[in-house]
């Protein structure tokens, strides 16, 4: 069962150090080292929310650049990365992937504040098959509204 981190939450920072203690090995460097890497995931998922948020809203219709966007907003955010690092459970793997999913965030969210649907959907189409079959972005500007469907 992965644990969840929130640094927001009161008990953070004692949930913190239970993670770092569970980890192999133990030094001071170490523990600064993950702490660092820690918080750059959670720093570029901070932007990851912003940038989601500054272009997606609700909408009548389905919107494709919308949905590959909450799609790669939700693999930025949604998945363990920090706790692989901590773990160095393929560290390095999973800052490429954070990494690639919020550059992904990043590009079509200037795109799509640019005007520029074409280049985003030309984008999007070289990018690996949605995992999560199809994302509903119309309701991701509303908070806690991010909804899978399977049409």
């Amino acid at each position: 069962m992965p644990l969840r981190l929130n640094n927001r939450d009161p008990d953070f920072e004692t949930a913190f150090q239970g993670l770092l203690a569970m980890k192999r090995e133990v030094s001071d460097d170490v523990d600064e080292r993950v702490r660092t890497i820690v918080a750059d995931i959670v720093a570029r998922g901070d932007d990851v929310q912003k940038a989601l948020v500054s272009v997606l809203g609700p909408g009548p219709t389905r919107d494709p650049v919308a949905d590959a966007l909450a799609q790669e907003a939700l693999l930025a955010l949604a998945s363990d990365w920090a706790f692989m690092v901590t773990k160095d459970s393929a560290a390095a793997y999973a800052r490429e992937r954070a990494a690639a999913h919020a550059d992904h965030v990043d590009e079509l969210a200037r795109l799509r504040a640019d005007g520029r649907t074409a280049a985003a959907l030309r984008r999007v189409a070289t990018w690996p098959a949605a995992p999560f079959g199809h994302i509903d972005a119309r309701v991701c500007g509303l908070p806690g509204k991010m909804v899978a469907v399977h049409n």
